[in-house]
C-alpha cells in the first residue's frame, strides 16, 4: 500500500469495528494501539483534563500517522 492509498483510506478516526475490518495488520495493529491510548487517555481525568484532551489526542494522532508513514 502506497501513502497515498493509506492517507485516503485510514487517515480519519476509526471505530474500533472500522479498525478491527482492516486488513493490512500492520496499520490494524498501529490503529488499534493509538485507539486504545486516545481511549485511556479520554477516561483518565485525573491526569489529563478536559480542556487538554484535544491537545493529547493531536499529538497521539500525530504519532499514528508519523509511524504508519515510517512503515510504509
Amino acid at each position: 500500500m502506497i501513502l497515498e492509498e493509506y492517507l485516503e483510506k485510514y487517515n480519519k478516526e476509526m471505530n474500533p469495528k472500522e479498525i478491527s475490518d482492516i486488513s493490512d495488520s500492520t496499520i490494524r495493529e498501529i490503529k488499534s494501539k493509538y485507539w486504545n491510548k486516545k481511549h485511556k487517555a479520554f477516561l483518565n481525568e485525573e491526569e489529563i483534563k478536559d480542556s487538554d484532551l484535544g491537545n493529547e489526542f493531536d499529538k497521539l494522532s500525530e504519532m499514528e500517522k508519523n509511524r504508519t508513514k515510517r512503515l510504509l
